[in-house]
């Protein structure tokens, strides 16, 4: 199903813009960017605690770097709230087109 929005003269460079989306597609986006979290959350996140606990480097130069070791492989995990927070806008915008399908819908009925 494609979705057309657009026809006024509110966006886009040229004045006149129209989206076109392709519904089963962003539904594709969605679980993909979830299956991308869920990788992160479900894998890394625990590898990433067990390299934090390890003490590979116990004595030299590089120590203030190793100190740090944990909040550098955190940083990682950022990447995944990432994939999250874009999963969330992909389904936010997916609920956001049935309840405007939904009320086209019923409009249609009462003009039938």
């Amino acid at each position: 199903m494609e979705v057309s929005m657009g026809g006024g003269s509110t966006g886009g460079a040229g004045g006149n813009s129209e989206v076109l989306v392709n519904f089963s597609e962003m539904v594709t986006i969605a679980m993909r960017l979830e299956t991308i979290y869920n990788l992160y959350a479900n894998g890394v996140q625990q590898s990433i605690n067990k390299l934090a606990q390890s003490h590979f480097y116990q004595k030299g130069e590089a120590t203030k770097v190793t100190d740090h070791y944990k909040d550098i492989l955190e940083k990682t995990m950022e990447l995944a709230d990432n994939y999250k927070q874009a999963a969330m806008v992909v389904n936010y915008t997916l609920e956001e087109m049935i309840k405007k399908d939904e009320e086209l819908q019923k409009i249609l009925e009462v003009l039938e």
